[in-house]
């Protein structure tokens, strides 16, 4: 299948219209078939010995899957900040107050990704999460992007939709799950906007000390992780 990029309807609608309220519960269904927070839960237990002291996850929506990761890791951690990155702020007080029964320090951030580097300048984060929001760009500007991230992060983890003709049948069934008319065109385009191979890899920029993994995750994810290791030869 070649990939294509669609304008997602969830992504043109105000945050407030009921259409769009509907559809961002219905995408917290679609993690949870999907399985993200554990493949999250895995990649990050893999990659960290100790809590990252500085988390970021971008195109966040509503920071839910976050921290359903945050409550399965049990991570002992009161140095944590987690800074939630989305152009709206949909972050509910039943989220903000998740995170602060764990002892995490939670910012949320209105703004574009690229400003929001911009403001804080050469400093590092520990960890960047990004959950189905890859695959919103077109390769030059997902480049881009990827390139942003190696410049801020020592880590990366990201979860996508697979780019499948399984993929592809499931979500067209989406509707079995009571989604609503959003949900089921966005499922579609978020699935033929989606990643295989080694996609990711290729558009990573070709710098040394990075260990890059990417792989299908379940049935219909695709799995891309970033590991910035001193120690190690250059990639490629």
């Amino acid at each position: 299948m070649k990939r294509i990029v669609q304008p997602e309807l969830l992504d043109e609608m105000s945050s407030e219209n009921p259409e769009a309220v509907e559809a961002r519960r219905d995408l917290q269904w679609v993690n949870w078939w999907m399985g993200h927070a554990a493949i999250f839960r895995s990649a990050l237990r893999g990659a960290f010995s100790s809590p990252p002291k500085s988390i970021v996850e971008i195109g966040a929506g509503d920071g839910s899957l976050l921290l359903r990761v945050a409550q399965m890791l049990r991570w002992d951690s009161r140095e944590t900040t987690v800074w939630i990155v989305d152009r709206e702020d949909t972050v509910s007080a039943a989220t903000h107050m998740g995170f602060n029964q764990l002892g995490w320090r939670v910012n949320v951030v209105r703004s574009d990704v690229y400003e929001w580097w911009k403001s804080r300048g050469a400093e590092e984060v520990d960890l960047v999460v990004a959950n189905l929001f890859l695959h919103h760009f077109e390769e030059p500007e997902l480049q881009r992007l990827l390139r942003s991230i190696a410049d801020h992060a020592t880590a990366f983890v990201g979860c996508e939709p697979r780019r499948s003709a399984l993929a592809h049948f499931f979500a067209r069934q989406v509707w079995l799950i009571g989604a609503n008319r959003v949900t089921r065109v966005d499922a579609v385009r978020s699935v033929e906007a989606g990643f295989n191979e080694t996609e990711l890899i290729n558009l990573w920029p070709r710098r040394p000390h990075w260990k890059l993994t990417e792989c299908r995750a379940g049935l219909f994810s695709h799995f891309f992780a970033a590991l910035k290791c001193p120690d190690r030869a250059p990639v490629g």
